[in-house]
């Protein structure tokens, strides 16, 4: 389900991976249907996992989520909270 989430995020939102990656739930409104980019994260060689923000102010933004994504996201936090 997981996966599923990140492909339904990743084509119908246009996202970058680092952008997908840095997402936290506090990030989606899944009532009104916005999914906010404020940060990234990275995999680098030699550093580990680095969490940062955006490389330029244009990319944190706001995105509108199409309604099945948003029923994706909820079914899987439906799921995250039940474990």
């Amino acid at each position: 389900m997981k996966y599923k989430c990140i492909v339904f995020v990743a084509l119908f939102t246009g996202l970058r991976r680092s952008e997908i990656m840095g997402l936290k739930w506090e990030n989606v409104d899944l009532e009104n249907r916005v999914l906010s980019v404020r940060r990234i994260r990275q995999s680098l060689t030699g550093m580990g996992t680095i969490v940062k923000a955006p490389q330029n102010d244009h990319s944190i933004r706001s995105i509108a989520l199409p309604e099945m994504v948003v029923n994706v996201l909820k079914e899987y936090k439906q799921m995250q909270n039940e474990e």
